[in-house]
């Protein structure tokens, strides 16, 4: 995807019903990493839940963002990556159909088809395929709103969607639990729609939320349990209101969660599909889960997003989308003019050095001057991982308008796993 660049509130309907002249627009794949890519057949039509009275309304007049996924992913940021080690770190391998392709790789496992989004995270283990919308959401001395539809199935073993709030802009992040000992934010809050309940004498869908305060994570668990679809090809309503010191959920209308854990104040808002071990556990190659209608208010706070595309070169029956350490000069194009502050982001694989305090990862821009960055300073590093999810400052001087370059290098990490970057971002936030 090239630079984005968001501009006013965008005042769209947020209506899911399934007659809407708008689910007959032409498909379209969602770009990643600067890919083109073409339309494709369109898959089957997912049905919104029709017994809810606290469905979407037309009228979203003030919205800070919103995307009925009509046509492009233009407005969001798409990054992969699991937590597991390994000898093939960019791996991803086929995924589920996803709006009529077959066993797609990426970029095609992530797609917008009939008015909806579907995401398709064939990552084996604890992988994750995020959507970070380019537009922070500020909660700060108010509670916001977020809303969304969403199909409202996944297990613990399996795979299930998520919603996640981080105080900056991150690739992939993850959580240190369940096996997956996967980077988190410095600050942030994750919703895991992963836990089941009984209720009417079904399974339903409950959310596990984990919190993180400098690092730390906690865990809430809800004891209540909500009426929703449990099923993968019906869309129910979610909404969560959230501040900077407590949260309720509800679903269709009913409450489902509610605790006394927040957001940070300003936000970026993450969507997507957790992978735990679909293959083990279930003999499906992935986790598909299909979303619509997002809407969250607040002021309109656009950023700036240039990436490096990933390589996308065949790597057996799948794709590669990492490149292995060091890098050459990778061409980071369409940086915008003067920004007020930017942020490299990357995920990493490396193993960590005997002496944990001399492991670094290195940069520079343009050929500039090379930087250290030390392990101990990664926004995520839980004991004994080995993967890495980076948000680095950097010195708006160093860039330029338009085209640049930025490599990589790593100092202090030895043996085992090999060391490799993905999802390589240029986040900007422009003078207000």
């Amino acid at each position: 995807m090239a630079l984005v660049v968001l501009g006013t509130g965008f005042l769209l309907s947020c209506s899911s019903d399934a007659t809407d002249s708008s689910l007959s627009a032409p498909p379209t794949i969602a770009a990643s990493k600067s890919t083109p890519l073409s339309s494709t057949p369109l898959s089957s039509n997912p049905s919104p839940n029709t017994t809810t009275e606290a469905g979407p309304t037309d009228d979203v007049g003030g919205a800070a963002f919103s995307d009925r996924f009509d046509t492009d992913l233009a407005r969001w940021t798409i990054s992969r990556w699991r937590q597991e080690g390994s000898s093939d770190p960019g791996y991803v391998g086929p995924a589920e159909t996803v709006c009529g392709v077959d066993d797609a790789l990426p970029p095609l496992d992530v797609a917008v088809c009939d008015g909806h989004l579907e995401i398709s995270n064939a990552s084996q283990n604890y992988g994750d395929l995020f959507l970070r919308a380019d537009q922070q959401f500020d909660i700060a001395g108010r509670t916001g709103t977020i809303s969304f539809d969403m199909t409202t199935t996944g297990t613990l073993l399996e795979g299930y969607p998520v919603l996640l709030f981080t105080d900056g802009p991150y690739s992939a992040p993850s959580y240190d639990a369940d096996n997956a000992s996967g980077p988190g934010p410095e600050n942030g809050l994750l919703i895991q729609f992963d836990a089941q309940c009984a209720i009417d004498g079904t399974w339903a869908l409950a959310p596990q939320v984990r919190s993180w305060s400098d690092h730390v994570m906690s865990t809430h668990v809800g004891a209540g349990c909500a009426k929703s679809s449990a099923s993968g090809t019906v869309l129910d309503r979610v909404e969560v209101r959230v501040s900077t010191s407590a949260i309720d959920i509800s679903v269709n209308g009913a409450p489902w969660f509610s605790a006394d854990v927040g957001a940070p104040g300003r936000s970026y808002v993450h969507i997507g599909v957790h992978n735990h071990a679909t293959e083990k556990y279930a003999s499906r190659p992935a986790w598909t889960s299909w979303f619509d209608n997002v809407v969250f208010d607040g002021p309109v706070l656009p950023v700036h997003v240039a990436e490096v595309a990933d390589p996308l070169t065949p790597d057996g029956d799948g794709i590669n989308i990492a490149y292995m350490l060091p890098t050459a000069e990778l061409p980071l194009p369409d940086v915008a003019a003067d920004p007020a502050a930017a942020w490299l982001v990357l995920s990493m694989q490396a193993n960590r050095g005997s002496d944990f305090e001399e492991s670094r990862l290195n940069y520079r821009l343009n050929g500039g001057s090379w930087h250290e960055v030390a392990v101990q300073d990664a926004d995520a590093r839980p004991t004994g991982s080995s993967t890495y999810s980076w948000r680095i400052p950097v010195d708006v001087s160093e860039l330029v308008e338009g085209d640049n370059t930025v490599e990589f290098t790593v100092t202090g990490f030895e043996g085992g796993w090999p060391a490799a970057v993905a999802n390589i971002d240029l986040v900007i936030e422009p003078a207000r």
